[in-house]
């Protein structure tokens, strides 16, 4: 019986230095296993956002005032409006009309006088004030990054001429007055 528990004994040493090296030489394999790698890099990526700004050289002033017209009379006046950020915008014109203060709206002057927004190129529009406001924003196109545009308003009171006696048909504009905010507005342009 003692040879019996020596003989266990040592078979269970055995077996178990068996597993032993059986587990040893399997991640020895493994370990020893040849594979090819290969790697690259891209450090350093940077990401920054543009900007889209604007300059206007008639900033918080009009761009003409026109007084005292008499029907045929037109009044010009100019405005650069530019885009000093770096990215493309999509700029517009928003025309308001101010409230007025006295009844010279009842004259409607805002939908007898007639305007005309141009830059001379890309952009061209042509209506009475009213027409504008109905209208806004109006869209200009887009402004590259660093560039600007010329815009030259015109303001005519077109001349409906006389009645068969001789009365003007203008007559009842006289004193009319008519107040209209510009605004310039811009957006970045959709990516591609």
């Amino acid at each position: 019986m003692k040879r019996m528990k020596v003989l266990f004994g040592q078979r269970r040493i055995m077996v178990l230095a068996t597993l032993a090296i059986l587990v040893l030489t399997a991640a020895a394999l493994v370990a020893s296993s040849a594979s090819f790698t290969a790697t690259s890099a891209n450090p350093g990526n940077m990401f920054t956002a543009g900007t889209l700004t604007m300059s206007n050289d008639k900033a918080d002033t009009a761009v003409l005032t026109a007084d005292l017209m008499v029907p045929g009379q037109d009044e010009v006046g100019t405005v650069t409006v530019g885009n000093t950020g770096d990215v493309a915008g999509r700029f517009s014109l928003e025309v308001t009309k101010s409230a007025l203060v006295d009844e010279t709206e009842l004259k409607a002057f805002g939908g007898k006088l007639r305007l005309t927004i141009t830059d001379g190129a890309a952009f061209s529009w042509s209506g009475t004030v009213d027409q504008a406001v109905a209208q806004s924003p109006l869209a200009l196109g887009d402004i590259a990054g660093g560039a600007s545009r010329t815009y030259t308003i015109t303001a005519l009171f077109p001349d409906a001429g006389v009645d068969l006696n001789g009365v003007g048909l203008d007559n009842g504009y006289m004193g009319g007055r008519v107040t209209a905010d510009f605004t310039w507005n811009a957006v970045n342009t959709p990516a591609p």
